[in-house]
């Protein structure tokens, strides 16, 4: 009797001992498949982070495109450039009109020199364009003007009236822009009478040209012609509050010289 309950308590204590470590195999088993399935989540997270370009990465293949394009490719520098220098963007503008012109340099180099010009105010650099540029190529035309007229602003700009004269009087013409400019050119030089005469012209061709009025008005001052100098300021500044300045496309993005601010 004595040995049959020492073997119960035996065997007990057995099954106590085996279910115990059952247990905890379990739990080990269980904390092994989590830990697994974990990593196995974050493998495919992994993964799909890398499977999935980021912005900067499609950035860099749309430029590897656009510079992989042969046909037109110059043309599409010069657009590129064109379209920074209308948001201000001058460094990466000129930088694409660069690549243009190493491509093209005969269709692209006037464009070149005129947003020297027009955009960044460097008269000096532009000048040397253009005069090396026309030498070799000829007078053509650049956003609505020949190379002379751009030379012609340069020369305004560096107040070398005379010089900048002979550009515009060589080639006048019945275009808005270039009969102002010719009376700003008289203007400088104390001429008042030529230069309202131009201006008259100018407004001639373009009633609402309120820059060619606030000109003409200062002009007709010097006359002692006050009153009428007063009316033609206030038609100015209504022409100028509708939006009517100098007549050029990209007037809209950057000043011209003598564009008046109110």
């Amino acid at each position: 009797m004595e040995r049959l309950k020492l073997f119960l308590i035996y065997n007990n204590d057995l099954f106590k001992k085996s279910l115990k470590s059952t247990v905890k195999f379990m739990k080990n088993l269980i904390f092994l498949s989590l830990f697994l399935i974990s990593c196995v989540k974050k493998t495919e997270s992994i993964s799909t982070s890398y499977d999935k370009p980021s912005n900067k990465h499609k950035e860099i293949e749309v430029s590897k495109e656009f510079a992989n394009q042969e046909v037109g490719k110059d043309k599409k520098w010069k657009q590129k450039g064109e379209s920074y220098l209308k948001k201000g963007k001058f460094r990466q503008g000129m930088d694409c009109l660069n690549e243009a012109v190493k491509l093209n340099e005969k269709s692209w180099k006037p464009y070149h020199a005129f947003a020297k010009c027009i955009y960044l105010k460097n008269y000096d650099e532009a000048i040397i364009e253009l005069e090396d540029y026309k030498n070799r190529f000829g007078n053509v035309n650049i956003e609505g003007h020949d190379c002379d007229f751009y030379l012609g602003l340069c020369y305004l700009q560096k107040n070398d009236f005379e010089l900048a004269k002979k550009y515009f009087v060589s080639k006048k013409n019945n275009n808005s822009t270039e009969l102002f400019y010719i009376g700003i050119i008289e203007f400088k030089l104390r001429n008042y009478k030529q230069a309202i005469s131009y201006f008259d012209e100018a407004i001639k061709v373009y009633p609402n040209f309120s820059d060619a009025k606030y000109y003409k008005s200062i002009c007709l001052s010097k006359f002692d012609k006050f009153n009428e100098a007063s009316i033609l300021l206030q038609e100015a500044k209504q022409d100028a509050k509708n939006k009517f300045s100098i007549n050029e496309s990209n007037g809209k993005y950057t000043k011209y010289p003598y564009q008046v601010e109110w």
